[in-house]
C-alpha cells in the first residue's frame, strides 16, 4: 500500500490517498484462524472483511487543521468488521475471493492506493519474519516522527542546563514529508492538538516535564511558558532526510539549533530512541518500556496488577487462558 514515507526521485511521493485500512485483514485472518476455520472459510472471512473494510482517510487527516480525533480509523469498529466477517464466514456467507488478486477492481481499487505488493507478505509466509527488525517503541506522548527532536531537545536541555526564559530561540530539523497542517498547527485549543504539534511537544520537551501521561495534563498543556515558547521555535526538513531515508527506511535524521546564552547548542542524530539501528543505544530495552508502562499505569492500576500484566507480557507461551491477562488489566490482582 501507499505509505507517507513513499519516496520518488529523492522526494516524498506524496500519494493522494493514505491509511492503514488494510489491518482489517490481519484481525479478520487472526480471528478466522484462532477459532479453527478451514483454509476456505479464512478465505470467506478475507473477503468479506475486504468488503466491509474502513476506508483510508489518513491523508485528510494530515492535511485538515485542527486534527480531529480519528487519524487513521476508529479501532473499535475495525475489530467489529473483522469479527463479524469471520462469524459470517463460518456461518456459511461467501467471501469474494478475488478481492486481494484484483488490482484494477479489487480491494488495492477500494482503498485508493497506488502502491500493491502482496509478494511482500506472501513470499516466505509462515517461515519468514519481517517485522522484529523493524519494529519501533514510542518513548514520547507525541506523534513519532517528532521523536528524534525531542530526544535532542531533552539531552541539550539536560547536558547544560539551559532555563526555558534563556532560550532565544530553536530550529528543529525532521522528517520531509511531514511539513503537513495536522503537525504545523500552532494553535493548540484541546488536548489532540497538542499530541501532534511538533513545536509544541519541544516546548513541553525544553520545560524538562518527564516524558510520560503528564504531558496531556491541561494544565501542561496550556501553560503559558509553554505557549510562549512555541513561538520562538521554527521546524524545517532535515536536508539530507530523503537520501539518508532510502539508503535505510529506519533513519530519522535530525537536527536541533538551541540558541541561548548568546550560544547556540547544537544535537544531531540519525535515529530516533526506540528504533533498531546499528546503535545499541538507540533501542528501548526491556527495562525501559516496563518503566514507561508502570508510569502510565500508575493511578490507574495497582502496583500488584501491573506487576502481573508485566510477568504475563514476558511469559506469554505459558498463559494458558487470555482472560487472565485482561483480569489483571481490569485492575484485579
Amino acid at each position: 500500500m501507499s505509505q507517507n514515507r513513499d519516496t520518488v526521485n529523492g522526494k516524498s511521493a506524496d500519494a493522494p490517498v493514505l491509511g492503514y485500512a488494510s489491518t482489517v485483514l490481519g484481525t479478520a485472518a487472526a480471528a478466522a484462524m484462532l477459532r479453527g476455520l478451514g483454509t476456505t472459510k479464512i478465505a470467506d472471512t478475507l473477503g468479506i472483511a475486504a468488503a466491509t473494510s474502513p476506508v483510508n482517510s489518513h491523508k485528510a487527516w494530515c492535511l485538515h487543521s485542527p486534527p480531529s480525533t480519528i487519524k487513521y480509523m476508529l479501532a473499535g469498529t475495525l475489530t467489529q468488521s473483522a469479527l463479524t466477517a469471520s462469524y459470517m464466514a463460518e456461518f456459511g456467507h461467501r467471501g469474494d475471493h478475488q478481492a486481494l488478486d484484483d488490482v484494477e477492481f479489487g480491494y488495492a481499487r477500494y482503498i485508493g492506493t497506488i502502491k500493491w505488493a502482496p509478494e511482500n507478505i506472501t513470499n516466505g509466509l509462515g517461515s519468514l519474519w519481517t517485522f522484529p527488525d523493524l519494529q519501533s517503541y514510542k518513548i514520547y506522548p507525541h506523534v513519532r516522527i517528532n521523536a528524534a527532536p525531542l530526544d535532542l531537545m531533552i539531552e541539550i536541555v539536560g547536558a547544560h542546563d539551559i532555563k526555558v526564559e534563556e532560550i532565544e530561540s530553536v530550529k528543529a530539523f525532521g522528517e520531509g514529508w511531514a511539513e503537513l497542517p495536522s503537525f504545523m498547527n500552532r494553535n493548540i485549543q484541546h488536548v489532540q492538538d497538542a499530541q501532534f504539534s511538533f513545536v509544541h511537544a519541544l516546548a513541553v520537551a525544553a520545560h524538562g516535564y518527564e516524558p510520560g501521561k503528564q504531558w496531556q495534563r491541561p494544565d501542561v498543556v496550556f501553560n503559558p511558558s509553554v505557549l510562549n515558547l512555541m513561538e520562538r521555535i521554527s521546524w524545517e526538513v532535515h536536508p539530507n532526510f530523503f537520501n539518508a531515508y532510502a539508503a535505510n527506511p529506519l533513519s530519522r535524521p535530525s537536527r536541533l539549533e538551541v540558541h541561548a546564552r548568546g550560544q547556540v547548542f547544537v544535537g544531531e542524530k540519525g535515529y530516533p530512541k526506540g528504533s533498531p539501528s546499528s546503535d545499541p543505544s538507540t533501542y528501548a530495552t526491556n527495562d525501559e518500556l516496563i518503566e514507561k508502562f508502570k508510569k502510565n499505569a500508575s493511578g490507574v492500576l495497582k502496583d500488584s496488577s501491573s506487576d502481573k500484566i508485566i510477568d504475563a507480557v514476558f511469559n506469554l507461551e505459558d498463559l494458558t487462558d487470555i482472560r487472565q491477562l485482561m483480569y489483571y488489566s481490569g485492575g484485579g490482582d
